[in-house]
């Protein structure tokens, strides 16, 4: 089933794209905290960042597996039309 694959693709790529928002407010706010010395929350901001890389880096090797599977199904898919076009014309080019 290729539709409940294209739509876990899109839900993903946003899901990447709101982590990777997310770790870019993480940078802002730990560069302040560093310009501020703030030795407690650099830590908690540190453990948060590390936190948000190990999930992008998730979901982009979910990406990749999910791609990987939506491309062969759609290579079967391509296969099995090209398979009855065939089968198609053939059977037109036998009534006439």
């Amino acid at each position: 089933a290729v539709k409940p694959l294209k739509q876990r693709i899109i839900k993903i790529e946003n899901n990447i794209d709101l982590h990777e928002k997310k770790l870019n407010k993480l940078n802002e706010t730990m560069l302040k905290a560093s310009q501020q010395q703030d030795g407690s929350k650099i830590a908690e901001l540190s453990r948060s960042i590390h936190s948000c890389k190990i999930t992008i880096d998730t979901l982009f090797n979910e990406l990749e597996e999910i791609t990987s599977e939506l491309d062969t199904q759609m290579a079967v898919f391509d296969k099995k039309i090209k398979q009855l076009d065939s089968e198609w014309r053939a059977d037109c080019f036998e009534k006439n």
